[in-house]
């Protein structure tokens, strides 16, 4: 009875050894250590957050533009209206995402109005960022204004063509417009505006002032649009999600 318990014992090792001799190794789990121990997993950046790091944005900004104007001034016979045509630059600082300070230079030398020309300075507004494709804003800008106007004074006789006066006056004023921006890419947007302009003028020299009007001084408005191509630099940065590493 024993011999027989003994033998069982041994076969069923001997059974065990075999069958686990047929098994595959058991392969240990392999770690790789991080590339940077010390530097903690960030989250993925918000889309925004993203946006703000790949571009930085350069705080000046120039536009040329062409500008079409109606001019009101008085005259010997009562309050005339002229249009001019002209080109325009304008160079921008901004002290924030929606706050900057322009200055303006306008030139207008064709059209019925003679020749004129504008010196501005002044604030703009935006009611968006540049995160938005398109932008409206408001300007509030002081100006100087020069104007070379012409009148005639004289009727036309037999064999005599009509006689012209000319007009120069200076003066002050304030300009207020609103517009919008248009992103075309990152670097370049397209740009319109309406605005008025409201002057008090004095006047220099004349002749034919008759026609033209004796007063020295007189207040003259503007009316102006424009439409132009604006360049706003940015430099790409490169991102990372983790910093640190």
């Amino acid at each position: 009875m024993r011999t027989r318990v003994a033998t069982s014992l041994i076969a069923l090792v001997t059974l065990s050894s075999a069958l686990n001799a047929q098994l595959p190794p058991r392969r240990q789990p392999v770690t790789r250590p991080p590339t940077n121990p010390g530097a903690a997993q960030l989250p993925p950046e918000a889309p925004t957050v993203a946006r703000s790091l790949a571009f930085r944005r350069s705080k000046w900004s120039s536009e040329a533009y062409t500008i079409m104007s109606a001019i009101r001034v008085p005259t010997g016979g009562g309050i005339v209206t002229s249009s001019s045509y002209g080109t325009g630059t304008h160079a921008e600082y901004r002290f924030s995402e929606q706050f900057s300070t322009s200055v303006d230079v306008t030139y207008s030398p064709l059209g019925s109005a003679g020749t004129s020309g504008t010196a501005e300075i002044g604030t703009r507004y935006s009611f968006f960022t540049w995160d938005q494709k398109t932008r409206p804003f408001v300007d509030l800008r002081g100006g100087y204004m020069r104007l070379s106007d012409l009148g005639e004074t004289g009727a036309p006789g037999p064999g005599t063509s009509s006689i012209f006066g000319s007009r120069y006056s200076h003066g002050l004023g304030g300009i207020t417009g609103a517009g919008i921006e248009h992103s075309l890419t990152n670097t370049f947007a397209v740009v319109t505006e309406l605005s008025g302009m409201r002057s008090r003028m004095t006047t220099r020299t004349s002749t034919g002032s008759a026609t033209l009007g004796s007063t020295t001084n007189y207040w003259m408005t503007t009316y102006r649009f424009a439409i132009g191509l604006k360049y706003a630099p940015v430099r790409a940065l490169a991102l990372k999600q983790n910093p640190g590493q």
